[in-house]
């Protein structure tokens, strides 16, 4: 239901699961319920590890899980208790639980910092480790078994920490730790900051109210890249490494209008109303640009490729140079996607020439340089009302030759 409003009632445009992304990552932050609720359920654990009250009593009793060991140990310990309970609320909330300690395990770059106990990247057999003599002793990290020069210790020395040890376990732990890191070693054991606070809690306890830290985390995690990127580096020739954080992050920054906003996202995305895009939706038979009437009407052709629309960006690139002196080069790359400076004022320029190109084609009207200049000193005066006088001029200074 929650689509079918965004899109009208009809077929999804743009992926979900890019939608979900942040405005960063090309996507709109749309809510990701599932995620959601996971993140809801993951405060009853802040309300059971910042204070004490008789919610701890009924977690304990139901689960007979204990809230220190929520907060000091791996993956696996809340995971183990919530498949020995049938209280369904409690055992979703641990497996959740279970699932984010995972997630904020995997982005720590920080070894020495691993909780040794119930850890799924420390196994024997197959298993998680769990030793009760030494937790009971202070040993909870991967930092707690190594020397001040960043080596493991001596059994001989670790002895006079603990007794009751076996030899065999000691070294079982180490080759189970070596095994996942085969670099501990060289790292400092002193590194680590005392007193020490998990990044699992620090993130848990972030928020006093509400779950956004939680939720961020869970989504965070998504690899998921929208589809138009690999189509645009493919089209456009551009490198596999290409910043397409900076592409979205100069829309957001360059303008608050809405519109234009959208429009500027439908175009990367590939969802502008083209005539090729239209005719793939059996939504139109013609298919041909509305401009030259010659060539498929695709983005690249509509907005670039397109001889008449070719004349436009040469004539705004000689008028820009023309009053105000600055050099600017339209090539296929900065009209699709944007201008790679931090100018929040040409990327404005590049999106108003574009949104004109579209309007006036849409109405198969012949498209002048004289018009795009029109539509350009429309929007400019547009601002000058819109905004603060004083802001106003400090976002023009550069380029207010245009229009003054």
């Amino acid at each position: 239901m929650f689509f079918k409003f965004i899109w009208g009632g009809k077929n999804d445009k743009i992926a979900r699961k890019t939608m979900q992304l942040d405005l960063e990552r090309g996507g709109c932050r749309t809510i990701n319920i599932k995620t959601f609720n996971k993140s809801l359920k993951l405060t009853w654990i802040r309300r059971l590890l910042i204070k004490d009250s008789e919610w701890s009593n009924l977690l304990t009793e139901t689960t007979h899980c204990n809230i220190t060991h929520l907060s000091q140990c791996g993956a696996d310990y809340p995971r183990q208790k919530a498949h020995s309970t049938s209280n369904i609320f409690w055992k979703e909330t641990l497996l959740y639980f279970a699932e984010f300690i995972s997630i904020v395990q995997q982005k720590n770059t920080q070894t020495l910092l691993e909780p040794l106990w119930y850890n799924d990247k420390i196994q024997i057999q197959n298993k998680s480790v769990f030793y009760k003599n030494m937790y009971e002793n202070g040993f909870h990290l991967i930092s707690d078994l190594l020397d001040e020069d960043g080596n493991f210790m001596k059994f001989d020395d670790f002895k006079h920490k603990i007794n009751k040890l076996p030899f065999t376990l000691y070294e079982g732990l180490k080759k189970a730790i070596l095994r996942s890191w085969p670099d501990v070693r060289n790292t400092a054991a002193n590194q680590v900051l005392q007193p020490y606070q998990s990044s699992v809690i620090r993130i848990l306890t972030r928020d006093k109210k509400g779950s956004r830290s939680i939720y961020k985390c869970f989504n965070e995690l998504s690899n998921h890249r929208p589809i138009c990127e690999l189509k645009w580096e493919t089209d456009l020739g551009l490198p596999t490494t290409f910043n397409w954080e900076k592409v979205y992050k100069s829309i957001m920054c360059t303008t608050k209008d809405t519109g234009l906003i959208w429009f500027a996202l439908r175009i990367i995305h590939r969802i502008i109303g083209t005539k090729v895009y239209l005719n793939k939706l059996k939504i139109s038979d013609d298919k041909y640009c509305s401009i030259c009437l010659h060539e498929p009407e695709s983005i690249t052709h509509l907005f670039f490729d397109c001889p008449l629309v070719a004349r436009i960006w040469s004539s705004l690139s000689f008028w820009i140079l023309q009053k105000t002196g600055k050099r600017i080069h339209f090539d296929k790359e900065t009209v699709i996607l944007g201008h790679m400076s931090d100018d929040k004022i040409i990327n404005l320029i590049i999106m108003l020439v574009k949104k004109c190109i579209f309007s006036l084609s849409r109405k198969k009207n012949l498209i002048t340089f004289t018009d795009i200049v029109r539509y350009l000193q429309t929007y400019y005066a547009y601002e000058k009302k819109m905004f603060e006088t004083e802001v106003f001029f400090k976002r023009w200074s550069n380029w207010n030759l245009l229009f003054e």
